[in-house]
């Protein structure tokens, strides 16, 4: 193999270890909070509303970020699925969240992120 070859496979295995290595580490930073989301911010022509969640960052490729239903509440959580409520982008501490119809009223959502 000539030397270009050789410094591009070296360039990957460098790469390749360190993605490796903060997946490993990713375990250390998972974070949880509870989400309200208040029938009175929907806005009504769009479906949408934006949230305050500290430490969400705006490059979607720095973290894992999961959202479901706060199921402590049967009902919040029937509610979240009847209601087609998800996630739909990100920002610097905040999160956008759509609903295919609009909730009768306020429910909860657990949002959890690991940092990559």
């Amino acid at each position: 193999m000539n030397n270009k070859v050789l410094a591009s496979i070296a360039s990957i295995k460098t790469t390749l270890a360190s993605l490796k290595t903060k997946v490993d580490n990713a375990g250390n930073k998972n974070y949880i909070s509870v989400i309200n989301l208040p029938l009175n911010n929907w806005d009504s022509s769009a479906q949408t509303q934006t949230v305050t969640v500290s430490g969400i960052k705006s490059n979607e490729l720095e973290q894992i970020v999961r959202v479901s239903p706060w199921s402590t509440n049967p009902d919040n959580a029937k509610a979240y699925y009847n209601f087609g409520i998800r996630a739909i982008s990100q920002a610097e501490n905040s999160l956008t969240f759509y609903a295919k119809t609009i909730p009768t009223s306020d429910l909860k959502v657990v949002v959890s992120y690991t940092d990559i």
